[in-house]
């Protein structure tokens, strides 16, 4: 068994532990799906090579919420540090199984890939891998249905605002940082359905309270 492959296995056997709902093996293989549609895609487009292997997206994937996966909830501030948290998490799990520099592409990518602004400051701590994520897993953001279940399952408020801020800069700034076309398309449909969803409760709401 190749080193990836091991690496893999460890993060869906974690994965299929999780004790998370929402970032459990469900997520995990939709962010897979669409972490490699977006690196076909990006790989035509030379301002990103060079360009990941097959398998670093599949880990990236798998990987990405290992530390969300060992809480059922996660309180305000740990939800602003997971990354990093998960990054070191990462580390002490894959330092034997893959080489320095695959590891370290790795951890970047999760530290840093909800900050796709950060490609224009320091482009050397915003990798391709990075960007094939934030896309892959702000697209999962923008379902409906996960998004309504982690809204109704969070008791605090600080977590669900920031799930609601997620989201709300997703849509509003989404458009000027994704750039694969297929991320462009599901995009597009997603952030429909999320309008209409949104309009259909708050007419549910008025005519109810009516």
């Amino acid at each position: 068994m190749s080193n990836y492959k091991k690496a893999l296995k460890l993060a869906k056997e974690k994965m299929k532990k999780s004790v998370n709902e929402s970032h459990g093996e469900k997520h995990a293989k939709l962010v897979e799906k669409h972490a490699i549609a977006i690196w076909k895609s990006l790989k035509k487009d030379k301002k990103w090579n060079p360009n990941p292997n097959k398998q670093m997206i599949s880990l990236v994937a798998w990987w990405h919420d290992a530390y969300k996966s060992d809480h059922k909830k996660l309180g305000f501030w740990d939800s602003l540090a997971e990354d990093v948290s998960t990054a070191e998490l990462m580390e002490k799990a894959l330092s034997d199984t893959l080489s320095k520099k695959d590891l370290e592409a790795l951890i970047i990518a999760v530290k840093y890939h909800k900050l796709p602004f950060l490609r224009l400051l320091e482009p050397k701590k915003y990798n391709t891998l990075a960007q094939i994520l934030f896309e892959a897993d702000g697209l999962e953001d923008l379902n409906w249905e996960r998004r309504s279940k982690q809204l109704k399952s969070e008791q605090s408020i600080f977590t669900k605002m920031l799930f609601s801020f997620e989201s709300a800069t997703i849509i509003i700034l989404g458009w000027m940082v994704i750039e694969s076309e297929y991320s462009k398309k599901v995009y597009r449909e997603r952030v429909n359905e999320f309008f209409e969803k949104l309009l259909d409760r708050t007419d549910n709401f008025f005519k109810n309270g009516a």
